[in-house]
């Protein structure tokens, strides 16, 4: 795999990455924020955006949009799944008419030791918007807002490990909307707010695991709002509150 390193002013070299390729960014970028200037990134080949610069399992860049596009977006247009890698990077700004004011998701993506925080969307996932398959480890997602899945919104496969999701808010599921298949793992999902559950709002397959759903509000299911069966294995509800019916 060949290594490209983006110099300051050079991110739009990523569109002429290769497939496979893993990018990273220069040392004097290092605590550093890259500021969009209008358009999203987009992803669409099989690529590592790398910004953890010295392997320490910390964000050492972020990329802010400003509040002017999407952050990213990740979609090769095709029905085929290209794996693709996010590590070390904080994603903030990203407001869009749509879905995923962070992040886009329509392939197979991994995030890790990530933050996306401060986006919105109008429709679907305000952190993140996932039409594919997505495994978010090691991360924070937080102070995101959409209508429905302020953090996150799932309608492909999505595993959640080892991660927070916090302080964001939409009309239905504050941290989660859920119409595909989810996994919580070892995760928190707490101060989360909502009409419809405040934490977690479910339509379809939801397996929360070893993890914690405290402090979220909302006016119906504080903690999670469920229209079908929600398997909880190991974990704590506790500590949220429903104005109207179902404050677990």
């Amino acid at each position: 795999i060949e290594g490209i390193e983006l110099a300051p002013g050079e991110l739009e070299a990523i569109a002429d990455a290769d497939n496979g390729d893993t990018i990273t960014f220069a040392q004097s970028l290092s605590g550093q924020t890259i500021t969009l200037d209008g358009s999203q990134i987009v992803l669409d080949k099989s690529l590592t955006l790398d910004g953890d610069l010295n392997d320490d399992g910390v964000a050492d860049i972020t990329i802010d949009a400003n509040e002017q596009s999407r952050v990213i977006l990740v979609d090769d247009k095709t029905t085929m799944k290209q794996p693709v890698t996010l590590e070390g990077l904080v994603l903030r700004g990203g407001v869009v008419t749509g879905g995923g004011g962070g992040i886009f998701n329509a392939e197979s993506l991994t995030v890790r030791n990530s933050i996306i925080s401060h986006n919105s969307s109008t429709f679907t996932g305000g952190g993140v918007s996932n039409f594919g398959k997505l495994e978010i480890t090691d991360s924070i997602i937080s102070n995101n807002s959409s209508q429905f899945g302020g953090g996150l919104f799932d309608r492909g496969e999505l595993t959640v490990i080892n991660s927070t999701i916090s302080k964001n808010n939409a009309k239905s599921g504050g941290g989660f909307y859920n119409q595909g298949f989810i996994q919580v793992i070892e995760s928190t999902v707490s101060e989360n707010t909502a009409q419809f559950g405040g934490g977690l709002r479910n339509d379809q397959t939801m397996q929360i695991i070893n993890s914690t759903i405290s402090d979220n509000s909302a006016e119906l299911g504080g903690g999670l709002f469920s229209l079908i069966d929600t398997t909880v294995t190991n974990s704590t509800i506790s500590g949220n509150f429903a104005a109207k019916e179902g404050g677990g």
